[in-house]
This record gives C-alpha cells, sequence and structure tokens, in this order.
C-alpha cells in the first residue's frame, strides 16, 4: 500500500511540474523577464499570462484588431473580464510595443 501511495506521489509532481512549465517560461531568462507583446501574441500565447484565459485572450486579439494596435496596456481595461486588479498581474507579464 506504501509502494502505491509513493508511486501516486511522485507521479502528482511530475504533474504538477509540467503544468507550471508555461510559467516558468514567463519566468527570468538571462536576468530579464521575456514579456508577450499583446499586439503580436497568439491567444494561445496570451493565455500565459496569469489570469488570461481563452475568452478573455480572444477579447484582446478583438480589441487589438479593431484598434488596429494596441498602444497602452491600460488599453486592455476596455476588454470584459479586465479590471484594474488583473490588469496589475497582467502589467508583470505583458508589454505592448
Amino acid at each position: 500500500m506504501e509502494r502505491y501511495r509513493k508511486g501516486f506521489l511522485y507521479t502528482a509532481l511530475i504533474i504538477f511540474l509540467l503544468s507550471i512549465k508555461p510559467l516558468i517560461s514567463l519566468s527570468l531568462s538571462g536576468g530579464e523577464r521575456e514579456f508577450i507583446n499583446v499586439n503580436t501574441a497568439s491567444r494561445e500565447e496570451l493565455t500565459l499570462i496569469p489570469g488570461i484565459g481563452e475568452v478573455t485572450a480572444k477579447r484582446i486579439v478583438e480589441l487589438r484588431e479593431r484598434k488596429g494596435r494596441i498602444r497602452s496596456l491600460d488599453e486592455l481595461l476596455e476588454v470584459k473580464g479586465i479590471g484594474p486588479k488583473k490588469l496589475e498581474i497582467i502589467k508583470k507579464y505583458a508589454k505592448c510595443e
């Protein structure tokens, strides 16, 4: 029984480590943080930003297409589902160029 418990814990640990891989890719790399450019990122890339799911990513892409480009991350407040608190989190991982 103990053997199965250890096997389960190891499996759970591996699944957890694989699930945080996208977040690790957003961490510091070479001393600099890699930011996701909201003007060029695909929907899938936008979902790597904490707090942005598929629906919000789709809305960001629609906003970008409607405006031509996003000039300031503050414009993301126009997206349904993004408020001031979520925007502060997004600013840690995103940029607009």
